[in-house]
């Protein structure tokens, strides 16, 4: 258990961590609140029970002639206190769950970041429906069900040990009336809160939805948002819709959790009318034992003892969402390493695998030469499309050396002057523009766009669009043939004016006609050492371009100029 605190609070964010006094001082607010409103009650009690007995307690001891108006002004104030104390006890609630869940949001945006930072091999490896649980459910669970029920068993803990002394000599026949009493109170509020819940029931599963989008354009987007240096927008994207619905989670909390505050002003204001139908008609015996019971057992036993075990369950059933959590790095850094691309990029002897059993490139040589098209062949399964991948540097390298200028590549970090279009063309939801621009600190260029599309025979479709670049794109859009995503993914690479473009069967979609006009326009921008291209393809078009082929099965390159 020792072990599994420190794992728990290992896992609060540092400056999460700094606010939980401020936290326990709330909740402890909390509980004096409740042990007030027991005291409060006292002498309304003895007020219920026998009217003379109290009025002499007062006489002898505080030198008070109690009469009916003043009983009256007191009820009045009994219910004026409750609906106060109940509302700073809402505020309190609500205050509490947004703190827990904001802690959840935080969990998120670090797990987000660990994998744009992180071991790239590593990642590729895992289960995507394992991250997608741990990166947006486990999080939400780690605070509603370890974080919030640990609160639970302290505050309710110490309501129950003082309630209990006093509720040792109830007699258990009470226990039927006890729950008739709870039974109506829920009824009532389910009646009063049963819309407003639904409504947020609604609100959560459509955001949890449109969360679960950001994370799968995180998945199916990552290098290209890579390439485009998007890492902060996506986060961003992610972490508004997470913290909306967590938002939205956080009030559903609240509201379930107050529903008892509520129903203690029904018990209460009851009670009142109780005490003052005796007062009036001074006919009515209530057994003291049994009114003690029905106060504390529906105000204060009952729940306190309800949210103890279930807390503990809580913890027990989610105890693996610690463990889990606790494997990732939570406060992964940023690699700042400046890598440039002046003149060339040199593969000496490399070797790379994804295991350690076997080797997919082996003592491979390949020079890149700015201003290069290089078209890179072999049989289909050799590991052309894993050359690329570590040509980006998200790789290691097993052996050999990755040099760029002469100079080492050590860390495995995306080389921020390479753009990569895969085979499979990602598109997420957003509009157009944010779909070639991927980036909304990077200046708008529309000349840029407006060039490109017309290059690559898109304007007519453009033109027709109700929208324009605003046009809502969805994930990976049916709406759009494949020579389409893929023509909006090379005006993607080509707008950030990378220094090298990696194709990855990026024109296998498009007709001949089309496919040479782009492939010339490509040529052109290698002709004047804008750009530096290493293109995989089973086109034999390709190689009409290219001015230098390599070929992975022999290891080596032949110059077609």
């Amino acid at each position: 258990m020792k072990s599994f605190l420190k794992k728990t609070i290992k896992l609060i964010p540092t400056e999460k961590r700094k606010r939980l006094p401020y936290f326990f001082v709330i909740s402890f607010l909390n509980s004096i609140l409740d042990f007030i409103s027991i005291a409060v009650l006292a002498p309304y009690l003895l007020l219920l029970l026998d009217n003379s007995l109290a009025i002499n307690f007062f006489e002898e001891n505080f030198s008070i002639t109690i009469k009916q108006s003043h009983i009256i002004a007191s009820l009045v104030f009994l219910i004026f206190f409750f609906i106060l104390k109940n509302y700073l006890q809402a505020k309190i609630i609500f205050k509490q769950s947004k703190f827990i869940y904001s802690i959840g949001s935080e969990i998120s945006k670090k797990l987000i970041k660990n994998y744009f930072y992180g071991d790239y091999l590593g990642q590729i490896t895992q289960d995507k429906g394992a991250l997608l649980r741990d990166f947006q459910k486990l999080p939400i669970v780690f605070g509603n069900h370890i974080l919030l029920s640990f609160y639970f068993i302290l505050s309710e803990f110490f309501i129950l040990l003082i309630i209990a002394i006093v509720s040792i000599c109830i007699k258990p026949t009470t226990t039927l009336i006890s729950i008739l009493f709870i039974t109506i109170g829920g009824f009532i509020l389910l009646k009063l809160r049963n819309s407003k819940i639904e409504g947020l029931n609604v609100s959560i599963a459509k955001s949890y939805k449109e969360t679960l989008n950001q994370i799968m354009n995180v998945f199916n987007g990552f290098l290209q948002i890579k390439s485009a240096n998007s890492e902060s927008e996506f986060e961003q994207r992610f972490t508004k819709s997470n913290e909306s619905h967590n938002k939205q989670l956080s009030l559903l909390s609240a509201y379930k959790q107050s529903n008892i505050r509520y129903f203690e002003i029904i018990i209460i204001i009851g009670i009142a009318l109780l005490i003052l139908q005796t007062q009036l008609n001074n006919f009515i015996e209530i057994d003291f034992i049994l009114l003690s019971f029905l106060i504390s057992a529906i105000i204060k036993l009952i729940p306190s003892f309800n949210k103890i075990i279930t807390s503990i369950l809580d913890i027990k059933a989610n105890k693996h969402t610690v463990d889990i959590l606790s494997k990732y790095n939570l406060n992964t850094k940023i690699n700042n390493d400046k890598n440039t691309f002046i003149k060339h990029i040199e593969l000496n002897n490399v070797s790379f695998g994804y295991d350690t059993n076997s080797l997919i490139l082996d003592k491979i040589n390949l020079k890149i030469t700015k201003g290069n098209f290089i078209a890179v062949t072999g049989k289909s399964g050799i590991g052309k499309t894993t050359l690329l991948r570590f040509i980006t540097g998200l790789l290691p390298i097993k052996s050999g050396y990755f040099l760029i200028d002469n100079k080492k590549v050590n860390s495995t970090s995306f080389l921020p002057f390479i753009s990569i279009v895969p085979q499979q063309p990602f598109l997420f939801k957003g509009s157009l523009k944010e779909n070639i621009i991927m980036n909304s600190n990077q200046k708008l260029d529309l000349n840029h766009i407006y060039l490109l599309l017309e290059l690559f025979e898109l304007k007519d479709w453009f033109n027709n669009l109700k929208n324009g670049l605003e046009t809502e794109l969805d994930i990976d859009s049916k709406t759009l043939s494949g020579g389409q995503k893929q023509r909006i993914a090379l005006i993607r690479a080509l707008y950030s004016k990378p220094k090298i473009l990696l194709l990855d069967e990026a024109t296998n979609q498009l007709n001949e006609s089309l496919e040479k006009k782009i492939l010339t326009y490509l040529k052109q921008l290698c002709s004047k050492d804008k750009l530096t291209i290493i293109a995989v393809s089973h086109s034999k078009l390709i190689l009409d371009y290219a001015g230098v082929y390599f070929n992975l099965e022999t290891n080596s390159s032949i110059s077609n100029e």
